[in-house]
């Protein structure tokens, strides 16, 4: 198998939503045990996209390709990529300090956040949340991406809200128990939106995940 081909299937497996813990190891291990040669960097941020949406954990695989995206300072990879990567990085709750540090050079870079489009900005605002909430890095480390970050709290606030039945079953049940649940709550702090929220009392439900 050449890199392209491991990548391409724990990223198929992913797209599909099936579940393969054992390929995905094995992929894994494979990848590391070649120290990621021949792959690009569609490659290794498809890899690390798939492992992070099925939830399969792979320290060394994610240590991997942080140290390999540094080593090349992140030249090649395009807004895609580099979405795809934070976004993964985050949801693994992964914390790699110098991948950290070059995704930050480059997102400071003027007029960048001009070239994201919506649901890169939204994925980048995962990342951002994950490391101030998460991480605790500080408020004042990110005035440097001050229009990233507005583009990426816009992005979020044009997200247009699908509500399903479950939910929509769920707030009757509630208003019946009681009353004052507000629906698609939007959270100050994070921008997203809560599916049911009685401010007053800070209790948050989440039915079908966050959105």
């Amino acid at each position: 198998f050449k890199p392209q081909n491991l990548s391409n299937l724990v990223w198929a497996f992913a797209t599909a939503d099936i579940y393969a813990d054992k390929l995905y190891e094995v992929v894994a291990n494979e990848a590391v045990h070649r120290h990621l040669q021949g792959f690009n960097q569609q490659n290794l941020s498809n890899m690390v996209w798939a492992f992070a949406i099925q939830g399969v954990r792979s320290d060394k695989l994610y240590n991997a390709v942080a140290d390999e995206a540094v080593r090349q300072q992140l030249r090649g990879f395009n807004e895609q990529n580099l979405a795809n990567m934070v976004w993964a990085f985050s949801v693994a709750n992964i914390y790699h300090k110098q991948f950290f540090d070059e995704v930050y050079k480059l997102l400071a870079q003027p007029k960048l956040a001009e070239r994201f489009s919506k649901e890169q900005l939204r994925s980048i605002h995962l990342w951002l949340i994950w490391l101030r909430l998460e991480q605790g890095i500080p408020h004042d480390k990110f005035l440097l991406l001050g229009s990233l970050c507005k583009r990426c709290q816009e992005a979020m606030q044009d997200e247009s809200i699908r509500k399903s039945k479950l939910q929509d079953s769920v707030e009757v049940i509630l208003a019946d128990i009681h009353p004052g649940f507000e629906e698609e709550f939007i959270d100050e702090h994070t921008f997203y939106s809560i599916d049911l929220a009685l401010h007053s009392s800070r209790i948050a439900l989440e039915v079908d995940g966050p959105s």
